[in-house]
């Protein structure tokens, strides 16, 4: 069975008895998880893929029009990045 964001979830389809034999640790993992999966389906949509150097793909995040929010150093301007004068 999958949860309503396509990711396994065991932990559904075990009733109550079954759920004794399951640790803790593996309850918080699964749990966990799912938190997980649905930040990620949350937030996708926003991630972007900025290519501002080269030999460097990095991502970014939709902020507003215009503003995408990335790493310092995916923008930085290196030797092999920008024009060179003849």
């Amino acid at each position: 069975m999958e949860a309503e964001l396509g990711v396994p979830t065991e932990l559904q389809i075990l009733e109550d008895s079954q759920m004794e034999s399951i640790s803790e640790p593996e309850i918080t993992l699964n749990a966990l998880s799912r938190d997980l999966a649905h930040v990620i389906e949350q937030v996708s949509p926003s991630v972007v893929a900025v290519n501002a150097r080269r030999h460097l793909s990095s991502s970014g995040v939709y902020w507003r029009d215009g503003i995408i929010v990335t790493a310092a150093h995916t923008i930085r301007r290196t030797d092999d990045y920008g024009s060179s004068s003849a």
